[in-house]
């Protein structure tokens, strides 16, 4: 017994407790035993123990309560000297350095509508290297050292190191399992995702005392996969895949011919509302948001321009394996089938039945293709 009563109370926390079961478990002792002589002798004893114990809880309980007033007498000391700004717990978001902040919408991975396990949260080497990316031509963009909440210098990587993004944001580099590392470069006019296998990414060396430093292998020898959750109600974007590295690139246009103004945003269920700023024929001067289509239930790939060109808007669907489906319709017919309620519907369910159609086999392939890019 004497090894269990040394572990019982070799904590300094809880030391009462430690006693009070001690002095717990004696006394069932002695209610246990007989009335034998030996057994009395021993009972006599273990009154004694039991006393003692008792005694020590008593004690202990009081140390525990004067130990405990005093560290939080302390704790609140500490926290009341503290800026208030530093008494709550920092929100992750106020400590991602990048140059824009809008660009923390797409740091939310849980809603991604085909891979939503991709990323988690719970990983700990998500949030562990943010990186600036750096301006360094119309097609690259430098992998650059920063931690969160503390950014290094921008250190300008080898031209083999580079990795496609162009404009100002982030590249954040995770490690995706055990086999694969993800480069998620997150900037103004393009956001590209790319899921590198060990065999391609090799070059991961430190520059910091944090051994965390990172350079990518050349923009030609990533494997990439799009991404979907990629529109933002701020920017419009324009999806369009460069098979000429191998890669695809996501970039953002504001599409604007004649006076039409094409707005493209991810609603429920995948879908894609194709909307248009328009002059209202019927009172000049005064611009329309109008919804010409919404396109892709279950999750679309592309994108969707509205272009208004001698007189035809043309409603233009990029599929996800480029392939580009024109729809015109007259000026006419758009304020005919736009404005007036009784044809908006009739005309809209026109658009996306033919754009489902001509895009349903495309979408399936792609979903196939991607998959075969996605290293678990």
């Amino acid at each position: 017994t004497s090894s269990f009563l040394h572990n019982l109370t070799s904590h300094p926390f809880g030391a009462s407790d430690a006693a009070g079961k001690v002095s717990e478990v004696i006394r069932g002792w002695i209610n246990n035993s007989t009335t034998s002589p030996g057994c009395k002798l021993q009972r006599d004893k273990c009154w004694k123990a039991f006393r003692g114990w008792r005694t020590l809880w008593i004690r202990f309980k009081k140390i525990d309560e004067r130990r405990m007033e005093r560290q939080l007498g302390e704790a609140s000391k500490k926290l009341l000297t503290l800026p208030p700004k530093k008494r709550r717990p920092p929100d992750i978001s106020s400590l991602l350095h990048f140059h824009n902040t809008s660009m923390h919408d797409l740091l939310d991975f849980s809603s991604f509508p085909i891979f939503p396990n991709r990323i988690s949260k719970k990983q700990t080497e998500l949030f562990n290297v943010v990186q600036p990316s750096v301006l360094v031509g119309p097609h690259q963009a430098d992998l650059t050292g920063g931690y969160l909440g503390k950014p290094m210098h921008n250190i300008e990587a080898p031209k083999e190191k580079r990795v496609t993004g162009v404009g100002f944001g982030g590249v954040m580099l995770t490690k995706e399992k055990s086999d694969t590392w993800m480069a998620s470069a997150v900037t103004v006019e393009e956001s590209d995702v790319l899921v590198v296998s060990p065999k391609i990414f090799k070059e991961v060396f430190l520059k910091d005392h944090r051994n965390k430093y990172v350079l990518a292998k050349r923009t030609k020898e990533l494997s990439a996969m799009p991404v979907f959750k990629l529109l933002m109600p701020s920017h419009l974007h324009k999806l369009s895949q460069d098979f000429k590295n191998g890669s695809y690139v996501a970039k953002s246009n504001i599409v604007e011919v004649g006076d039409a103004l094409t707005k493209v945003v991810v609603v429920a269920g995948g879908e894609v509302d194709v909307t248009a700023k328009v002059e209202d024929p019927r009172s000049p001067g005064r611009v329309l948001d109008v919804t010409v289509a919404r396109l892709g239930k279950g999750g679309i790939i592309g994108d969707v321009e509205l272009i208004y060109s001698k007189s035809i808007f043309t409603l233009k669907a990029t599929a996800a394996t480029a392939a580009v489906e024109t729809f015109e319709i007259s000026r006419e017919n758009f304020g005919t089938h736009i404005f007036e309620n009784n044809h908006a519907e009739a005309a809209r369910d026109k658009l996306v039945k033919s754009v489902e159609e001509k895009v349903a086999f495309n979408s399936k392939r792609v979903k196939e293709e991607m998959l075969k890019f996605a290293h678990f």
